[in-house]
């Protein structure tokens, strides 16, 4: 049972590389806000940098909500989102806390999405 963990964890680690270098897109970083930026737009970037710093630390279910959150605020705050960045950061909270079919669903659209795009 521990292989299949360890096995899982690498095979979701070179999911998320593969995205991420087929996107051209990163998990969400730490960013200086501009000047016009609007409250929920701070409030996007609060509740990721929330949920890098308990991802850091290990507290998946906690760095998945914040995820989530943020997701959801973007979803009401634009009418076509890109939620990539998000969505590869909930896969790792996701991931974290054995929720790999959900993890794994959400890798499949995204490589869906991206594979659109290419072609």
């Amino acid at each position: 049972m521990k292989n299949l963990n360890v096995t899982s964890r690498i095979f979701f680690a070179l999911i998320i590389a593969l995205i991420i270098i087929l996107s051209g897109c990163a998990a969400p970083k730490r960013l200086e806000l501009p000047s016009n930026i609007t409250e929920e737009e701070i409030k996007i970037i609060a509740l990721v940098r929330e949920g890098e710093s308990y991802l850091g630390q290990g507290r998946y279910d906690q760095a998945e909500k914040r995820y989530r959150k943020a997701i959801s605020l973007n979803n009401k705050r634009v009418a076509a989102p890109d939620n990539t960045a998000f969505l590869l950061a909930l896969t790792q909270a996701l991931d974290g806390s054995g929720q790999f079919e959900e993890a794994s669903e959400i890798i499949g659209s995204l490589i869906k999405k991206i594979h659109k795009i290419k072609h």
